[in-house]
């Protein structure tokens, strides 16, 4: 009897399992053909959004190839004045900055004991000068030798160069200008004990002022005599003055490989000797070249590279580059007249990015008037690609440079 109750457990726990296995099965296999969230909708690949750029067409124009270099201005002539006689200075007569004409006194020497010596030597100059009349006398009526009248005359001739030294150096010790000009030094003050042939003044002539600068040999051929140039200085910001080439070096100095060129400026009040300056210097105009903004080339990577627009896609192009003026570059091959130029928004673009140009028809609306309060919300453009956005001159600003 007991053995036929286990019988009958036994086979109601298989019978059980069974059914449970079947059901799990019919569950998983229906959970399978259900849909789940990462279904189709899920799996769809994101459109990648346009960057805001903005572009120009490459155009045709003038090139303006020029030197740039800078200067430091000198004056035409810096010359020293000298004390030619040892004294103590008495007075002063001009300062620093004082323009002056050649002969004006600009400073004296106490002369006194000078004074005293000429005294001295003018008396001599007296006696042996009757002592020298009498002798021409007597040798006259032959009442004297030769030999004695020779005496009194070499007496007579020592005693007037004596008498004329002692006045030059009474005037030796008035200090004037040897040439007219600025003082641009002053060396000595009152009370000063100067030595003979000591410097008490350097007088400059700033009529006109000199720009030397310094060139490469390969680039002397392209400057001339009588070349123009436009001079620029910090301390006159926007100004711009008119240096002309004066004289070029005959040789070229071995040890830098350059040429010495000196450029005339002419007199100005604002410009003084020792200036930094900048000069730039046409030197050729390359006419109805493809030309484009130094602006647009991509900085990163080897190389000479733009960015055009082909359709919506942002290109990379390798070109070559011929002369440049101060914001374009002269391009000898990789682009054509017509094609979109990224000059805007290209710096850490990828090649084949979607792009938009923020300066399309469609996105030149009329400015709106401004508000009550007389402030304007962000452009489009300023909002999306800031304050680098600079708009290229036309080719008619470039001829009228």
């Amino acid at each position: 009897m007991l053995l036929a109750v286990f019988l009958a457990l036994g086979l109601g726990n298989c019978t059980g399992g069974s059914e449970g296995s079947a059901q799990r099965e019919a569950a998983g296999h229906s959970s399978s053909k259900a849909p789940g969230r990462g279904g189709k909708r899920g799996g769809r690949k994101r459109e990648e959004p346009a960057v805001p750029v903005r572009t120009i067409p490459v155009d045709r124009g003038d090139l303006w190839v020029a030197l740039e270099t800078f200067s430091i201005l000198e004056a035409e002539r810096l010359v020293d004045v000298l004390s030619r006689e040892k004294g103590r200075v008495e007075s002063l007569k001009v300062e620093e900055g004082s323009r002056v004409t050649a002969g004006r006194l600009l400073a004296k020497l106490d002369d006194e004991e000078l004074q005293i010596s000429l005294k001295e030597a003018e008396l001599k100059e007296q006696e042996t000068e009757r002592a020298f009349r009498r002798a021409e006398q007597l040798f006259k009526k032959k009442m004297t030798s030769q030999d004695q009248y020779d005496v009194a005359r070499f007496a007579y001739d020592q005693a007037l160069t004596q008498a004329e030294l002692a006045r030059l150096r009474v005037r030796n010790t008035l200090i004037v200008a040897p040439v007219s000009g600025v003082v641009v030094e002053r060396l000595v003050e009152v009370g000063q004990l100067l030595q003979q042939n000591q410097k008490a003044f350097v007088l400059g002539d700033f009529k006109p002022l000199l720009a030397p600068i310094h060139l490469p040999e390969n680039e002397i051929s392209r400057v001339r005599v009588g070349q123009v140039a436009e001079l620029q200085t910090d301390a006159f910001p926007g100004r711009i003055w008119k240096a002309r080439v004066r004289r070029m070096a005959p040789v070229v100095d071995p040890a830098s490989g350059t040429v010495e060129v000196v450029l005339e400026v002419p007199k100005s009040a604002e410009l003084r000797p020792g200036m930094y300056c900048r000069l730039r210097m046409v030197t050729e105009i390359r006419e109805n070249v493809v030309r484009i903004p130094k602006k647009a080339l991509l900085l990163e990577g080897e190389g000479d590279r733009v960015f055009v627009v082909e359709g919506n896609d942002a290109r990379v192009r390798a070109v070559r580059l011929g002369e440049s003026e101060e914001s374009d570059v002269e391009i000898v091959r990789g682009l054509q007249e017509g094609e979109r130029l990224i000059i805007v928004g290209h710096e850490g673009l990828r090649d084949g990015a979607k792009v938009r140009d923020v300066e399309a028809p469609e996105s030149r609306a009329e400015p709106k008037p401004e508000s009550p309060r007389g402030s304007r919300p962000a452009s489009r453009l300023e909002s999306q690609v800031g304050s680098k956005a600079e708009s290229r001159p036309s080719s008619t600003d470039r001829g009228e440079r």
